[in-house]
């Protein structure tokens, strides 16, 4: 329940537009939603860092 007032709280406190350029696209996005969309691929790229090293993890060999 906390976690969801802090959730509402940060929402409310960054209502304002953004521009977003990205080669020849413009538009606009609340704040909150590119700060959300940050944190997303953030945590995206972390946990595929984190499966990929597991994979390729190398194992000792028995002798």
């Amino acid at each position: 329940m906390i976690l969801f007032l802090l959730v509402l709280i940060f929402g409310a406190q960054n209502v304002g537009l953004v521009d977003i350029h990205f080669l020849r696209w413009r538009f606009e996005i609340p704040r909150s939603v590119l700060i959300s969309i940050v944190l997303l691929v953030g945590v995206f790229i972390g946990w595929s860092a984190r499966t990929l090293g597991d994979v390729f993890k190398c194992k000792p060999k028995n002798s």
